[in-house]
């Protein structure tokens, strides 16, 4: 799932059409309820959805998660919430203040230049999209000044933000973008087509409902088994998602992809040895 600042402020806007007096407070980026605020015109339901946005900022780390506390602080009195969110959550950003400057740029839609601290740290400029969150971790989503490639940099692996003079538009499908992707391998194209066949004893999973976000069912066979198409812009969208049904699925094309998937687990076989043998 991504947790993204667009995200946070589409949640306060549902707040605020339920009938929550949210008010813009005198920071920029902050919000507060109004001092006349009473929770008894609220329905049940509109009471649940408070709930529930109390119980997702506890997903994001700080400083989104204190942020969003203090404000639903003024409103429950300690009230356990109807629904459950079983989403795992970060541990807390290490650097609260490479994520603010990092908000920052988005919104005044600056370039920024950082030290990208991988096997080989090195120094990037960045036109900054969003910051999206994926499995625990918070990314920052921009493209690269020299390649013009959207690219997803883990936010512990940043440090040294600089905020340029240079500004940008910001794209009108990021949005969209990010909506249609599962993890951080975000791409802005999805041509390369992945089909898998499932087991008929998994296929009710992907006919309830879509698993992956260009998730399509092409064929529904007699024995119960799909034929499923997704489409991505890179093999490692979707890699992993489908590794999590394996040994239920066979994948149909390309057959590249299948052919690696099966020399990878010859290899991990393989290195089990011997120990489970009886």
């Amino acid at each position: 799932m991504g947790i993204t600042v667009r995200s946070i402020q589409r949640y306060i806007e549902i707040l605020r059409n339920s009938g929550l007096p949210i008010l813009l407070g005198d920071v920029r980026g902050t919000y507060e309820l109004s001092k006349e605020f009473s929770l008894d015109y609220l329905s049940d339901e509109e009471y649940a959805v408070i709930l529930l946005f109390r119980d997702l900022s506890e997903k994001m780390g700080s400083p989104m998660k204190d942020a969003a506390q203090r404000l639903l602080n003024k409103v429950l009195d300690g009230r356990s919430g109807p629904v459950f969110l079983g989403i795992p959550g970060p541990e807390g950003i290490d650097d609260p203040e490479t994520f603010k400057r990092l908000l920052k740029a988005i919104l005044e839609e600056k370039v920024v230049s950082f030290t990208y601290k991988v096997y080989s740290p090195y120094t990037v400029e960045v036109k900054p999209y969003k910051m999206t969150f994926f499995d625990s971790f918070w990314y920052l989503l921009g493209e690269e000044v020299t390649t013009g490639e959207w690219k997803s940099y883990a936010l512990d692996k940043i440090e040294g933000v600089k905020i340029g003079r240079k500004r940008f538009q910001m794209p009108r499908d990021v949005d969209r973008v990010v909506a249609e992707s599962f993890n951080p391998w975000i791409r802005v194209q999805k041509r390369l087509r992945v089909m898998v066949e499932t087991d008929p004893e998994i296929s009710h999973y992907f006919l309830r409902k879509r698993l992956f976000p260009t998730q399509e069912i092409v064929e529904e066979k007699d024995d119960g088994s799909l034929i499923v198409e997704f489409r991505v812009g890179a093999i490692e969208e979707v890699e992993f998602f489908l590794k999590q049904w394996i040994p239920y699925i066979k994948v149909v094309e390309p057959v590249e992809f299948g052919r690696r998937l099966i020399e990878e687990y010859k290899a991990w076989i393989k290195r089990q040895g011997n120990k489970y043998d009886e």
